[in-house]
């Protein structure tokens, strides 16, 4: 589960550091809605491109792309690793990459039950490696790191 009315439906700072700290100096991709809920998205050296077909405007001043593969492709021209962000949308549009691409999947589990609206898509079906995740992990959270590399020949 991602969310709930817009919002992550718990508190857990530490999740939340954790992912600052991974996020910090990179390529950051998401939705205008996960845009809106994440008010420090701008800080730490990211670089933001947010996806919207909409011409509304957005909170800050920060690269728009109508869709996803246009958000990949610009991000591919900027300096930095390349993280998707959210929601839901560019989750399963980046998961639907696997074998075509290499990706990173950084998940917190979050032990206690919550109800949402908002929903990560399947991902465990993937043949995922696991990498060592660093940092002493608070009660009720487990983070991974999992690792899919592309598939041999691929392009990108």
């Amino acid at each position: 589960m991602l969310g709930r009315d817009g919002a992550l439906p718990w508190r857990h700072p530490e999740d939340l550091a954790r992912l600052d700290a991974l996020t910090a100096g990179g390529v950051c991709i998401l939705g205008r809605r996960t845009h809106e809920a994440w008010r420090s998205v701008d800080r730490h050296g990211r670089q933001t491109i947010v996806i919207s077909g909409s011409s509304l405007p957005l909170r800050a001043a920060v690269l728009r792309a109508a869709t996803f593969p246009a958000a990949i492709a610009a991000a591919e021209q900027l300096p930095g690793e390349i993280f998707i962000c959210g929601g839901q949308r560019p989750y399963a549009e980046a998961l639907a990459l696997a074998g075509r691409r290499h990706l990173r999947l950084h998940l917190t589990l979050v032990a206690s039950e919550h109800s949402g609206d908002v929903f990560f898509p399947p991902w465990d079906h993937l043949p995922w490696r696991p990498l060592p995740t660093p940092g002493a992990l608070p009660p009720g959270l487990t983070f991974l790191t999992l690792d899919l590399p592309a598939s041999p020949g691929s392009v990108r």
